[in-house]
């Protein structure tokens, strides 16, 4: 049996599923601190900023730079009409869905 921790890409996918629920802007830092509370407290600053960078790559995120601030953030980006698809049988954006319905 496989668990949660030993699945390519899981944290990744648990990351935009957090990211996704609670909306707003992302940072590293705060991505930091979310990680600090999931399955992977391990993860440091290089891990989140990786993440954040591959989830932008994948199309999840829109990247924002602010260039007085030399900050960069993240904003989740929305799919259809602002709403992310969800799994109509558990009713979980479809990157965090586990029950594969009406895929």
């Amino acid at each position: 049996m496989t668990t949660l921790t030993q699945q390519p890409g899981c944290r990744r996918d648990w990351l935009l599923a957090e990211i996704r629920r609670t909306g707003g802007v992302w940072t590293v830092r705060r991505v930091e601190a979310v990680m600090h509370a999931s399955p992977w407290p391990t993860s440091k600053r290089n891990t989140a900023r990786k993440d954040l960078k591959a989830l932008a790559a994948r199309g999840a995120l829109t990247v924002r730079d602010d260039v007085e601030a030399r900050r960069r953030s993240y904003t989740p980006r929305l799919l259809g009409q602002g709403v992310p698809a969800q799994c109509p049988d558990c009713r979980l954006i479809f990157e965090a869905c586990t029950c594969g319905g009406a895929r």
